[in-house]
């Protein structure tokens, strides 16, 4: 057997030196685009198979002191660019990569409070994440541009990019809004709510318009506030919902809307969001939706539980 093996590949490389200089070139070709193709889904199979994760090599964009008192519990999904993967953040700054999504490291062990927030880059080769007292940690092309820290906030809920990766918007639970790199502010109101009168104290989350030219910002009665150049296209606020909503997303395009998720896994889609897939009401135990994330063409949407595990609608890929 191994004689015969040996005189076939000899054959064979007697045949392709025997072939002309054009057809070697071809056969190059079409070996590299093979290995092209096939390569990256090997190695996110790879992956997945060994849970593959990445040390630390993040950076603290700013400065604090104090202890994290954590659960390990699941705290955030975001999508990576392609919509092919997802990451998933834990409160003690574990980043667990999911399909094509790649771990460039974690806060876990150094984090000062608890993570609440997670965003990717535009590119998608990184990510920041973010604590409850405004500590934000930056990895791969991720730039650092600062936190509150230490600075009277206590309780950031997220954190949203700029549409050029150059800088960041803070979440307070308060509403209150603090930019950082070439973040700004987006009126009405300062366009922040953390003066609002009577106060707030039930905010969420907030999304980017596709301008970038401003921002929702919901709370989990399912009121949204919009700012900038961001429509008004409705809320849920002042109806009796089953769960309280804990995300906002917008999807892919240049279009107005927005779809708000609740804890029990409803969406409720305004503007150009309209006419979704459906949701995992009634169908989530615990109702402990903490997170869920767009597909790149809008066609379908994971939601996180608390507990790790994700579930989708749609074309929402499943990796393990």
């Amino acid at each position: 057997m191994a004689d015969t093996s040996v005189v076939t590949l000899a054959d064979a490389l007697r045949r392709l030196r025997s072939t002309s200089r054009r057809k070697r070139i071809i056969a190059v070709a079409l070996a590299a685009l093979l290995v092209v193709l096939l390569l990256p889904t090997t190695r996110h199979a790879i992956e997945r198979t060994l849970h593959i994760r990445t040390t630390p090599t993040g950076s603290a964009c700013n400065q604090g002191s104090g202890g994290a008192s954590v659960t390990r519990n699941t705290m955030a999904i975001q999508s990576t660019p392609d919509g092919d993967g997802y990451w998933l953040m834990r409160d003690d700054g574990g980043i667990f990569p999911y399909g094509d999504a790649t771990g460039y490291g974690s806060a876990a062990g150094p984090i000062q409070t608890i993570t609440t927030g997670l965003a990717s880059t535009p590119s998608g080769h990184g990510y920041w994440l973010v604590e409850r007292r405004g500590m934000v940690w930056a990895f791969g092309d991720a730039g650092c541009y600062g936190g509150t820290y230490d600075t009277g906030a206590t309780d950031i809920v997220g954190i949203q990019p700029t549409l050029s990766g150059q800088g960041y918007w803070l979440l307070e639970q308060n509403g209150g809004i603090w930019p950082y790199g070439d973040a700004v502010y987006h009126t009405p109101s300062g366009g922040s709510l953390g003066g609002h009168q009577p106060p707030l104290t039930d905010i969420v989350s907030m999304a980017r318009t596709p301008s970038g030219n401003g921002y929702w910002i919901v709370e989990a009665n399912g009121g949204v506030w919009p700012f900038g150049d961001a429509c008004g296209c409705g809320s849920e606020g002042g109806q009796q919902l089953n769960a309280p909503i804990t995300t906002v997303i917008t999807p892919p395009g240049s279009g107005q809307g927005y779809f708000l998720v609740a804890k029990d896994g409803g969406v409720f889609p305004f503007g150009t969001a309209s006419g979704y897939l459906g949701s995992w009401a009634g169908r989530i135990p615990g109702n402990d939706v903490v997170g869920s994330a767009v597909t790149l063409v809008g066609h379908g949407m994971w939601f996180a539980r608390g507990m790790g595990q994700v579930v989708g609608l749609g074309d929402a890929g499943s990796y393990q």
